[in-house]
């Protein structure tokens, strides 16, 4: 992990009232995701080259705010985006709530409800997504161990399994991924190989 490369950003406070300052440590996570997701794309023989994000296409499906951290993850900050966008990716993050405190001066953010766009097969429509493809989609925080409970609290009272909304989610992000791109939905990436999805190991 290069600190150099955290310590150009990372914030020196960015802790939010009455929680635990955890920031540093979502930073570090964040980064090693990054890295993860780098390899998968275009990593050789083990080899991550962070300047790869120079010229590519991130979007963040979920990627957190301040205002969700507080309800319910204790923090929340777009750590991905930051990171990505700062290396010199073109980034886009879409979540619910508005970014606090400047957050998203770095990326482009788009405010939009994830989980009726995807039931209605909205994805492509959003703005700052429409006529755009991505070389690296990710979805950690919209499905998988993070996952906003309301999200799963709204499938559950609508009766649609999170097995089908990730299957939505799945064929409205293949049509946004860029020819060689990836999708990291729960934990799995896909790349994708004439017409079909294939999940990478």
């Amino acid at each position: 992990m290069s600190e150099r490369f955290l310590n150009r950003f990372i914030p020196e406070k960015q802790c939010v009232p009455g929680l635990p300052c955890t920031e540093n440590v979502t930073y570090r996570a964040s980064y090693s995701y990054v890295e993860y997701l780098l390899w998968k794309w275009k990593g050789q023989n083990g080899v991550v080259n962070l300047n790869s994000l120079q010229e590519a296409r991130v979007l963040d499906l979920g990627c957190g705010t301040v205002e969700n951290g507080i309800k319910f993850r204790g923090s929340s900050t777009p750590c991905f985006c930051h990171i990505t966008a700062l290396a010199g990716a073109y980034t886009v993050g879409v979540d619910s709530q508005k970014p606090l405190h400047g957050e998203a001066k770095w990326f482009n953010f788009a405010q939009a409800d994830l989980v009726d766009i995807i039931l209605n097969k909205g994805l492509q429509n959003i703005p700052a997504i429409k006529g755009k493809t991505f070389d690296i989609i990710t979805a950690k925080c919209l499905l998988g161990d993070l996952i906003d409970p309301n999200i799963l609290f709204r499938l559950h009272r609508l009766g649609i399994d999170s097995e089908d909304f990730e299957q939505s989610l799945l064929s409205q992000t293949r049509d946004l991924l860029d020819l060689d791109g990836i999708i990291a939905i729960n934990s799995r990436c896909f790349r994708q190989e004439g017409s079909d999805l294939i999940e990478t190991f």
